[in-house]
């Protein structure tokens, strides 16, 4: 497995993910947890893409955590509040 391809790939869907909570389709959480529960069924038959998948949501799920509640990322709140 080419790990800068998994990650580049994971960003990618990142940045779906963010898209598609700003237009009001699906909230970023919920899709990188539907990710990660089709990443544990298509892992009962391809453990491998299994694998690639469970580390997509993994990557979504974890922008999602540096995210603030007021929808900035973490460092941009920060910087915000300074000013």
């Amino acid at each position: 497995m080419d790990r800068a391809l998994v990650v580049a790939q994971g960003k990618a869907l990142t940045f779906l993910a963010a898209i598609l909570q700003r237009c009001g389709v699906i909230d970023a959480r919920e899709f990188g947890d539907l990710l990660g529960t089709f990443a544990v069924s298509v892992d009962e038959n391809d453990p491998d893409v299994g694998d690639i998948l469970a580390a997509w949501a993994g990557i979504v799920l974890g922008s999602v955590e540096q995210v603030e509640p007021d929808g900035l990322s973490a460092p941009t709140a920060q910087a915000a509040r300074r000013h």
